[in-house]
């Protein structure tokens, strides 16, 4: 259009300047349309693909906005917080605003809070009765925000989170934690640490448990079934509890995350880390171990006869004879090499451990089997070596025995794995020895984390 209007003069200091006189006194339209420029702050795709297995996780996600209700509907689809259609109808989320969290009572709040996954125009006193609504319905509750009306909620929470970029000073000394690169994924790799840390704690505990009860019973039992002697010396039972127990042990702190960490739901609130089941696999297993050690220690033996002057239960200090030597050898190569098969299959709880995947993922778990291998071959075969820990050579025979127990070990844990839950829980439950497992979905409330510039997001985890 020309410039100035036709009909319109300017003086010299309005040349520049187009204000609303001189649009009015314009005799005619003299501005066209050219276009319409919008701006679109959309969420990041991390937290997009972390909001998808944090759903999978048993984690319900939500979100809680100042923004307009089709605004955060919008928003929370993007995320796939919510799913369906936009139109009216059956398929449309439910969407709560401010004004009416604030004409619910708390009552009528609870009926709705765990199916509402975005709440609009929320004030800082609805962060705060959202975040008690969902503890008083059971969930445990973690706030994220950071800014200073946000530090009430994350006080109210039973985990604050503040943004450690954009948060206030305010909101950081409120929470509990500071997330410090503001990014909502780091959050749910949190989680799937957090279960990878008690995934790997309660492996050490089921482990360590049964093959130190079995070191003991070992003895024990030979004394019970009134054994010609005793099938481990102190020594023996000493080195294996402070080295070859400590070392396999250790490996499985190592462990990387089970394939399916993020599939599971979540443990129920107040989950011991040693329940019934892993106190049945500890006995299970420490049986298991006793009987091949007493088994090999019997059987060796009885391969060859006992020798002139050989009393019952000779000492263990001198003039031990060379069949009890080799017998003691194979019971203490059996416990160890037992242990050492025990160990790969508590690198998988929910999992079997006969898959090629347990060759890789943690390297630490070989390095420690060679090493416990390798020790108890020169414990066995280097001279003055094997005298001190009461050792005589074994031969082939010996070893494929050793050898072929260690497998029936591996295959009956793995079948208790697989059916131990199935049937010996129920017995559990008809002895009253335990009650039905409930999952109780932990709630987690997570605020602005940059990614869509929302002032709240909710998990359920």
């Amino acid at each position: 259009a020309p410039w100035p209007p036709a009909g319109v003069e300017l003086a010299g200091g309005d040349a520049q300047e187009l204000s609303a006189d001189l649009v009015l006194k314009a005799p005619r339209p003299f501005l066209t349309l050219a276009g319409l420029v919008a701006i679109l702050d959309p969420p990041r795709e991390e937290a997009i693909e972390a909001c998808g297995v944090a759903e999978r996780a048993g984690i319900q996600v939500k979100m809680i906005t100042g923004d307009h209700p089709a605004t955060a509907e919008a928003i929370a689809r993007q995320l796939g917080i919510v799913g369906g259609c936009g139109g009216a109808g059956p398929e449309r989320p439910l969407v709560l605003t401010g004004p009416q969290l604030d004409r619910m009572s708390d009552g009528e709040l609870d009926a709705q809070v765990m199916r509402c996954h975005v709440f609009a125009r929320a004030s800082p006193e609805n962060k705060i009765k959202i975040v008690k609504s969902l503890q008083r319905v059971g969930q445990t509750c973690s706030m994220t925000g950071d800014g200073v009306n946000d530090a009430p909620a994350l006080k109210a929470a039973n985990i604050g989170v503040a943004m450690g970029i954009t948060g206030t000073d305010v909101s950081k000394e409120a929470a509990k934690m500071i997330l410090v690169d503001d990014n909502f994924a780091t959050i749910v790799r949190a989680v799937r640490e957090g279960r990878r840390v008690w995934d790997n704690l309660v492996k050490i505990l089921i482990y360590n448990m049964p093959v130190n009860l079995a070191q003991g019973f070992s003895v024990f039992m030979s004394y019970v079934i009134d054994l010609e002697h005793v099938p481990l010396t102190a020594i023996q039972v000493l080195y294996i509890n402070m080295i070859t127990s400590v070392t396999l042990g250790l490996m499985l702190a190592m462990e990387p995350c089970e394939d399916n960490i993020m599939e599971r739901p979540p443990r129920r609130r107040g989950k011991r880390l040693f329940g019934r089941m892993a106190m049945w696999h500890c006995l299970f297993v420490a049986t298991l171990i006793v009987a091949c050690v007493l088994g090999m220690f019997a059987w060796q033996l009885g391969r060859e006869p006992a020798e002139a002057g050989g009393g019952h239960r000779r000492s263990d200090i001198a003039g031990v004879p060379s069949r009890v030597r080799k017998a003691r050898a194979c019971a203490f190569n059996m416990l160890a090499f037992g242990e050492i098969t025990y160990a790969i299959n508590c690198r998988y709880l929910r999992e079997t451990s006969v898959s090629a995947k347990v060759l890789w993922g943690n390297k630490w778990c070989w390095v420690s089997a060679g090493v416990t291998a390798a020790l108890q071959i020169f414990f066995t075969y280097v001279p003055y070596v094997d005298e001190f820990f009461s050792n005589d050579a074994i031969d082939g025979e010996a070893w494929g025995r050793i050898i072929g127990l260690c497998f029936g070990i591996f295959a009956l844990v793995e079948v208790e794995k697989l059916y131990g839950p199935k049937y010996v829980m129920p017995v559990f439950r008809k002895l009253g020895l335990c009650r039905p497992t409930v999952v109780d979905l932990p709630q987690k409330v997570v605020g602005e984390a940059g990614e869509a510039r929302v002032t709240g997001l909710a998990l359920v985890c």
